[in-house]
C-alpha cells in the first residue's frame, strides 16, 4: 500500500505489518506492529480500497483492523485485543460480522488461549 503522510511524503507499507487504522477527521492514523504511527491524508474508506478485504475488517466507524492480528475480544465491553497490546472498540452492530472476518488461525489461537486461562 502506498500512501502520502501529512507532510506530503510518500511511503510504502506492508499490509501484514499494519495492526489497525484509526480515523482522525479527513486523516487517518495507521498503527504498525512496532508501535509506529503514521498520519495520512486519506479517510478509512479510501484506505480500505487499497487493503485486502479478507484481511481487514471495519469494526467501528473510526477503526479498521487487521483481522489476522486479533488475539482476543471482550463482548461485554465491546473491545478487540490486537497483538496482545492494542485495544480498539467494536460497535454493537459489527459484533455479528466479526466472527465471519476472524481467520481460522486466529480462532484457533483464541480458543487455545481461553483453554489455557481456564484449564479446560
Amino acid at each position: 500500500m502506498k500512501n502520502e503522510d501529512h507532510f506530503g511524503g510518500s511511503y510504502f507499507a506492508n499490509c501484514g505489518k499494519i495492526v489497525y487504522c484509526e480515523a482522525d477527521g479527513s486523516y487517518s492514523d495507521i498503527i504498525f506492529l512496532n508501535g509506529e504511527k503514521h498520519k495520512i491524508s486519506k479517510n478509512l474508506i479510501q484506505i480500505s480500497m487499497h487493503l485486502p478485504r479478507d484481511m481487514f475488517f471495519r469494526c467501528h466507524r473510526s477503526f479498521l483492523v487487521n483481522s489476522y492480528r486479533i488475539t482476543g475480544f471482550d463482548i461485554i465491553n465491546r473491545t478487540i485485543l490486537l497483538d496482545g497490546k492494542f485495544v480498539v472498540p467494536i460497535s454493537s452492530d459489527r459484533l455479528k460480522k466479526m466472527d465471519c472476518k476472524i481467520s481460522e488461525v486466529t480462532k484457533y489461537k483464541i480458543i487455545n488461549m481461553i483453554r489455557r486461562n481456564h484449564d479446560i
